[in-house]
């Protein structure tokens, strides 16, 4: 039987954590590479295995590759990204050997399920849900151990949040050390750097901290999208860029709505369970 653990953001990571605490044995652990992840993403990793003494396999197929391939981009109607580009790969990895796979799916997220597939050789187990670790539990663990998913941070953001909400309106001492640490970030989750579920904000954080990746993006829009198919309906990446500063400042506003529902919230017992609007495309893809 061999024990695998995939890792892509903090709830992965606090299961990894957990169970080499609570059930030490030889993990292997993975990482569904598929060339289109973020900078900070791959320091990240870089950084677990440097910490934990672990080798993170990365198991994973070009999606630029497989984009090009299939003459079409992904969308949430045909997502062939993860199934072609993580799932599969992960699939020919694990071969006829059993296998169980340790998933990182919280307790107050009981809807979701992990991949199995029909292969009966893969057995999922769920460590977070059977010692009922919510959203705050993994920040605790993740926190923890120093190895805190990246931030994704945004300068402008930032700058346009502190002057808009100035001390003593700001509430930040309200929010929780993990809340903190996502504020002011551009991004939800750390997804491919064009996934077709980010929102606009996630674009245009894109544009101004990664200018290069967000050209390719637009590139693979035009290329493979032509005229009639963009990543999001309606609209163009190009077309966002002149609408930056109103885009900034929409997530101004949602990021001042929550600042005054925190503050709000700790007069009803607010859990402080929020993940500030996640955005995902897959088990396998930032959780």
């Amino acid at each position: 039987m061999r024990h695998l653990i995939p890792i892509s953001g903090k709830d992965s990571l606090a299961t990894a954590l957990f169970m080499s605490a609570h059930e030490p044995r030889e993990y292997e652990f993975f990482y569904n590479d598929n060339g289109a992840e973020l900078p900070e993403t791959y320091a990240w990793l870089k950084s677990i295995e440097e910490k934990k003494g672990w080798n993170i396999h990365r198991v994973g197929s070009d999606l630029h590759q497989i984009i090009k391939d299939n003459k079409f981009l992904p969308s949430g109607q045909r997502r062939f990204c993860t199934r072609q580009s993580k799932i599969e790969p992960m699939k020919k990895w694990i071969g006829k050997d059993e296998v169980t796979i340790y998933y990182g799916l919280r307790a107050d997220e009981p809807e979701r399920v992990g991949f199995k597939g029909a292969e009966k050789n893969i057995h999922a187990r769920y460590p977070l849900r059977e010692n009922n670790l919510k959203l705050s539990g993994v920040w605790s663990i993740v926190a923890a151990s120093g190895m805190l998913p990246p931030s994704f941070e945004w300068v402008a953001l930032r700058d346009k949040v502190l002057t808009n909400y100035p001390e003593p309106e700001r509430g930040y001492d309200n929010f929780t050390p993990w809340q903190r640490h996502i504020i002011f970030s551009g991004r939800t989750r750390p997804n491919c750097y064009f996934c077709f579920y980010q929102r606009q904000y996630e674009y245009i954080w894109l544009y101004d901290t990664h200018p290069d990746l967000f050209k390719e993006a637009c590139r693979l829009e035009d290329e493979t999208g032509g005229e009639g198919y963009t990543w999001r309906d309606g609209y163009r990446l190009s077309e966002l860029v002149d609408k930056r500063n109103a885009i900034i400042d929409r997530r101004v506003q949602e990021i001042g709505k929550l600042i005054f529902d925190k503050k709000q919230g700790l007069l009803f017992g607010d859990s402080g369970d929020n993940e500030l609007g996640l955005t995902s495309c897959g088990l396998l893809c930032g959780k």
